[in-house]
This record gives C-alpha cells, sequence and structure tokens, in this order.
C-alpha cells in the first residue's frame, strides 16, 4: 500500500530526481541476485539512450553561445582586380579591408588601398604607396537599440535554458515511467510470498479439516470448503506470479549497457519494501514546485524569445538611417600612415516604407504568438496544480489507510494469540 503512496509522490517529486542521485554505479550488481532500486535508477540514468540523447540536448544548447557569438567575429577581405592592354594600364586595384562587429550596433571599419592606372576613376586614385582609412558604421534609427545579431546573442541564453529544461523533461519522463514499472515488480513479486504464506495456511487448515471429518466433528462440505480456498490461493499465486514477470520483461526495456539492451536473470529479484521512497507525511509546496518545474520553464523561456523577436519586428518600424565616417591617411615609403583631417569619406542613406504593411503584420503574429503562450502557460500551471493537489490528497488518503492498517494488524495479532 505504502508502494502506491510512493508512487503518487513520485509523480511530481521526479524532478528532484535528476539532480539529487549519484551517478556512480557503471554497472547493475546482480551478484547478490537483488536488483536495488537506487542501483537500478543510476543504470537509467547512465545507460539509457533517452538519458544520453537527453543530454545531447543540453550539449546543443551550449552550442547556442558560440552559434549567436559568431556574428560578431571580424571579417578580413581582400579584393584585387587589374585591367590592362598592350597599350594601357586600365586600372589595377588592392583593397584589403577589417570589419569589427559590436555589440552596441556600431562596425569599426579599417584597411588599406592601392590604386594605379591610365584610366583609373579619379575619385579611386591614391598614391603609389597607397592609402590606410579606418571608421565606422552607425545604424542611428533602426538597428540603434537592437538588431538581428543582438537579438540572438540575448536569445542565446534563453535557448540553452530551452534545451536544458528539455532534458529534464526526457529525463523526468523516462525515471517516472522506470521507477513506476520498478514498484510494480517490487509489489507483484512481495505480494506472491504473502500468497504463498496464506497457501501453506490454508494447506494445513485443509489437513485439519479434514482430520475433523474422519473424526465425525465436521461435516464433507467443511472439508470442500476448505479445498475451496487451497485452489482460491492456488489461482492467486498464479496470477501474481504472471504480473511479476509481466513487469520484469517490461523492466528489461530500461536496462541497457555500452549502447546494448540487457536481460535480468531469472534468479534476480527487487529490494524488500521496508523502507519507504518518501515518507507518508510527506508534503509537497505545491506552488514552488510549478514555479521551478521544467515544463513552465521551457514554455516561459519560448515567451521570453518571442518577446525579443517581438521587440526586434517593432524596431523595423523605424526608418533606416546608416552613418558612414572613414578618414583615410596617406601612406609614406615605408607604409607608414600620414594622418590629416581633412581627408575623410562620409555618408548618409536613409529609406522608409511608406504603408509598413509587412512589419505590422509581423508584429501582429509575434503578438499572437505570446498570446497564445499565456493561455498554454495558465494551462499547463492548471493542470500540473490538480495533479500535484490529486497526488497530495493521495499521500494524505494513504497515510490514514496506514495508521488504521496498524491498528488492525495490532487486534489481529492480539486475535492470534488469543485463539493459540
Amino acid at each position: 500500500m505504502y508502494r502506491l503512496t510512493s508512487f503518487f509522490t513520485c509523480l511530481i517529486a521526479l524532478p528532484l530526481w535528476s539532480q539529487t542521485i549519484e551517478t556512480t554505479a557503471k554497472t547493475v550488481d546482480t551478484s547478490a541476485n537483488i536488483l536495488s532500486l537506487k542501483t537500478f535508477i543510476q543504470q537509467v540514468i547512465l545507460e539509457h539512450p533517452l538519458s544520453k540523447q537527453a543530454y545531447l540536448k543540453t550539449e546543443f544548447g551550449k552550442t547556442s553561445w558560440m552559434l549567436a557569438n559568431g556574428n560578431f567575429d571580424p571579417i578580413l577581405s581582400l579584393n584585387a582586380q587589374s585591367k590592362e592592354s598592350q597599350k594601357y594600364l586600365y586600372y589595377r586595384r588592392i583593397i584589403s579591408q577589417l570589419t569589427v562587429p559590436t555589440p552596441l550596433g556600431i562596425d569599426i571599419i579599417g584597411g588599406y588601398r592601392n590604386t594605379d592606372g591610365d584610366r583609373l576613376n579619379p575619385e579611386q586614385a591614391t598614391t603609389s604607396d597607397g592609402q590606410w582609412f579606418a571608421g565606422l558604421e552607425i545604424n542611428a534609427l533602426q538597428g540603434l537599440m537592437i538588431d538581428p545579431r543582438r537579438a540572438q546573442l540575448r536569445q542565446a541564453e534563453l535557448v540553452e535554458s530551452l534545451n536544458t529544461n528539455e532534458t529534464k523533461i526526457i529525463l523526468n519522463e523516462l525515471l517516472f515511467q522506470s521507477i513506476k514499472t520498478y514498484i510494480y515488480w517490487q509489489q507483484y513479486y512481495h505480494i506472491t510470498g504473502v500468497y504463498q504464506e496464506g497457501l501453506t495456511l490454508a494447506q494445513t487448515y485443509f489437513k485439519n479439516t479434514k482430520g475433523s471429518f474422519v473424526l465425525g466433528e465436521k461435516n464433507a462440505i467443511d472439508t470442500l470448503e476448505a479445498y475451496i480456498m487451497v485452489q482460491d490461493h492456488l489461482a492467486q499465486i498464479a496470477e501474481v506470479r504472471q504480473k511479476t514477470l509481466e513487469y520484469k520483461l517490461k523492466l528489461q526495456n530500461f536496462m541497457w549497457f555500452e549502447n546494448n539492451p540487457q536481460s535480468i536473470k531469472p534468479s534476480v529479484i527487487p529490494e524488500g519494501i521496508s523502507k519507504h521512497l518518501y515518507p507518508l507525511d510527506f508534503t509537497l509546496n505545491i506552488d514552488s514546485t510549478l514555479s521551478t518545474h521544467p515544463l513552465i520553464s521551457q514554455k516561459l523561456d519560448k515567451k521570453k524569445i518571442e518577446e525579443i523577436n517581438l521587440e526586434l519586428k517593432e524596431d523595423k518600424l523605424k526608418p533606416k538611417l546608416k552613418l558612414k565616417y572613414i578618414p583615410f591617411m596617406e601612406a609614406q615609403s615605408n607604409l607608414s600612415p600620414q594622418y590629416n583631417e581633412r581627408n575623410f569619406n562620409w555618408g548618409i542613406s536613409f529609406s522608409m516604407p511608406t504603408w509598413l504593411r509587412s512589419e505590422r503584420a509581423q508584429i501582429k503574429r509575434s503578438e499572437i504568438k505570446l498570446q497564445g503562450i499565456d493561455y498554454d502557460i495558465a494551462n499547463k500551471k492548471n493542470e500540473l496544480k490538480n495533479k500535484a493537489m490529486t497526488a497530495q490528497m493521495a499521500v494524505n488518503t494513504f497515510s490514514e489507510m496506514a495508521t488504521i492498517l496498524k491498528q488492525n494488524v495490532a487486534g489481529y495479532k492480539t486475535l492470534l494469540r488469543a485463539e493459540q
């Protein structure tokens, strides 16, 4: 009975397992022919394919940082062109440039150019030693506060948390199903022992009844009744043995080692039931559990990601205004630059859609998604709360039943001693 209590408490408390189990055992030790629950759980966490797949999601989430920061990697480029004939060197251009994006929405640009030619565009001409340049490009309106690169960087942390919660969800479901299977196997195995003891008592009663019938103390119908009791116990034993074997085979679905499924030897039995998984007076803090539940955390992460997308889409309502200022310096014979404040290149570009229908539609879509996520979170919180309350009531009910049964056992022991 208390095993059913453990079953209900596992329903809510399983998120704690993946953080508290000491994964020290590498293989299942069946030398003592006893498979303990702790050893079994360790084996599931270490070796089951779903457990390994769950941890891969965590590793996959960690790559989000590298992916997002890759948008800020400096870009080195080189462009060399030449056109000439027998009569003319039309042009020869060599331009190398380094662009450094920054999280502030400013691109730092620097490089070196050297051009020459009889038909070269005068505005591109440089001295024979070439020309150095360095400057900035700034998004003054759209892209000033947020842009796709910074949005992805902010989302990277959320994506990592999202995958971590996905790992917890997979592990919790795997542990819940495996522990439930173990408890049923354990339960039916030990019930078999109880029924076997009952069979022994029924056989003794049948033997005594036959003796009393021979002596004339009891009728033949009493002998038949005692015989039926023996048959009932035999049928019960056959049923629980079949259930024990059924759940033992189901337990093998969770037994893996080095990516190969493992079988459980016929001689292996579950541990005894003298200890509780959780005490019968276990009390669950529902509000605290809901606030840290991986299912809720995962949905909150999705909401935050969509909020960043909404912020990015709202930024696109602003006009595009890009400012550029690039001073250039003439190189000397030793290629060292000579700065002159009058040598510079600047520019400004401005654009703005007239109706902004596409941008407003994208914003509306994000707002609808956010509203849908809020509804989903509210529904999931309600489901989990009711599930937790049901589990807590089950624990309280079984606790009361345990107290009553203990009193009954004490009473039956008194009757047994009196009869003896």
